[in-house]
């Protein structure tokens, strides 16, 4: 679920960055060229508005990068999708608030993958206990090691 939401976020932050550079940017000269000459300012703005433009079409194709990736290589890039989420929520609020649920769903996700994983290791071993495959400490050592404790 959070991948089709990391690419919705990503392909959102690509056209609406175009969009400022070649649209935003355009009327920009235009109007600074009409109205305001050679004011220096303008271009400051102008500069400002490609910079943040270029930098969400960046991070549209990092959240693409990101939809190709296993559940566990998304949770270590958890951070990475935060500051980029918000950078998005900023720049282009569309794609930040998809990138923003996407974030939160990640622990949810990878955590039921998870204990669901467990859980179905733990019955494999308890199988082999009652068989007499592996004994009672065997079965309490992995069950441990599983469950990380």
């Amino acid at each position: 679920m959070n991948k089709t939401l990391l690419k919705a976020s990503g392909l959102t932050a690509i056209v609406l960055g175009l969009i400022n550079i070649f649209v935003f940017i355009g009327v920009h000269f235009v109007v600074s060229y009409f109205y305001f000459g050679d004011n220096i300012y303008s271009y400051i703005i102008l500069l400002f508005i490609a910079i943040c433009s270029f930098i969400s079409v960046f991070g549209g194709f990092v959240f693409l990068k990101y939809k190709d990736l296993s559940p566990k290589e998304i949770k270590s890039k958890e951070k990475n999708i935060l500051i980029w989420s918000i950078y998005f929520t900023i720049a282009t609020p569309v794609a930040g608030v998809l990138g923003l649920v996407s974030y939160f769903m990640i622990n949810n996700e990878y955590n039921s993958k998870v204990e669901i994983k467990y859980i179905e290791e733990i019955k494999e071993l308890e199988e082999l206990r009652k068989e007499g495959y592996i004994t009672d400490k065997e079965f309490e050592k992995k069950k441990k090691k599983l469950l990380d404790i």
